[in-house]
């Protein structure tokens, strides 16, 4: 099965929030492939908030104006399908995008987030949680990465710049060599 990590991740962090989770929904009657499923919705049970989220890598040739054309013909035929399942319910639609872009809202209102914007709320929320005291449970593998990487990264005294910079252990890689090269002393 193919996995989306942008959508993986959103999953991941509205579970942990405390949201009943449905992903890939396929809407019937969508116009074209690629348009026929609801990457992830998410449902909290005590407040009722109920919020649809696309997350996407795509990088067509139209770029960042070709995407955002696309996903603003897709999210209101998703309202439409959503309002027929739960009709009573408001929706809050989000699109998680895999960088920044020039706009912080698409047609109909509907939000638009950066990944990079999203992992740093979550890196806030994980850097508060210390390893050992409050652990994320095994049902999110990303978010317990994550969680490691956060708290490595706090315990260090210079943030990583790029991935190699990462503090120094008995057992880490010399910047540049293969994992058959040689160990940092």
């Amino acid at each position: 099965m193919k996995v989306n990590t942008i959508e993986q991740v959103i999953a991941e962090w509205y579970d942990l929030k405390g949201y009943f989770i449905r992903r890939n929904i396929i809407r019937p009657n969508a116009p074209r492939r690629g348009q026929s499923d609801l990457d992830v919705v998410a449902f909290h049970p005590n407040t009722k908030h109920m919020i649809h989220i696309e997350g996407s890598t795509e990088v067509p040739n139209g770029g960042w104006a070709a995407v955002k054309a696309k996903m603003e013909r897709k999210f209101p035929l998703d309202r439409a399908y959503l309002g027929t399942l739960y009709p009573n319910l408001p929706l809050e639609q989000l699109f998680v995008y895999y960088k920044p872009v020039p706009d912080e809202q698409l047609d109909g209102g509907i939000r638009v987030l950066a990944f990079p914007d999203l992992l740093s709320e979550i890196g806030t929320y994980l850097e508060t949680h210390r390893l050992g005291e409050k652990k994320i449970p095994e049902a999110f593998p990303l978010l317990r990465v994550l969680h490691h990487a956060v708290q490595f990264w706090s315990a260090s005294s210079t943030p990583p710049a790029g991935r190699r910079n990462l503090r120094r252990s008995p057992h880490t890689l010399r910047p540049g060599s293969s994992s058959s090269g040689s160990l940092v002393e």
